[in-house]
This record gives C-alpha cells, sequence and structure tokens, in this order.
C-alpha cells in the first residue's frame, strides 16, 4: 500500500511539473505535443492507480485536469 501511495505521489508531482512547464514557457509545437503525450501518459498511469484503491477510478469532467492547448 506505501509503495502504492508513494507511486501516486511521484506520478502527480510530475504531471505537475508538465503542467508548469507548459504554462511557464513557450513551447514548440513538436514539444507541446510531447508534454501532452507524457501528460496522458501519466494521467493514464494516475487513473490505473487509482482504479486499484476504487472501484470507479474515472474522474468527472469537472475533476478533469485542463487540456493544454499549443
Amino acid at each position: 500500500m506505501a509503495d502504492r501511495d508513494t507511486r501516486l505521489r511521484d506520478l502527480r508531482q510530475q504531471l505537475d511539473q508538465l503542467d508548469i512547464e507548459a504554462q511557464g514557457s513557450a513551447l514548440t509545437p513538436g514539444e507541446a505535443e510531447k508534454n501532452r503525450a507524457q501528460r496522458d501518459a501519466l494521467l493514464r498511469d494516475l487513473r490505473d492507480g487509482d482504479a486499484d484503491a476504487t472501484t470507479d477510478a474515472t474522474p468527472t469532467e469537472a475533476e478533469a485536469p485542463p487540456t493544454l492547448q499549443p
């Protein structure tokens, strides 16, 4: 359980870092696409990890983080 919590915390920190990078700089279209791909992968990992703990891990639209636009 502690390993799972640590992994989820690390994934959330990585997601936050990607969001900060996207907001704080002018990304090229290629960098923005790479950022979105990494962000999507992290979100999938977070949902998969949360699914281990709950039966309904799909976030509602209100809970889902905003999509970054280039």
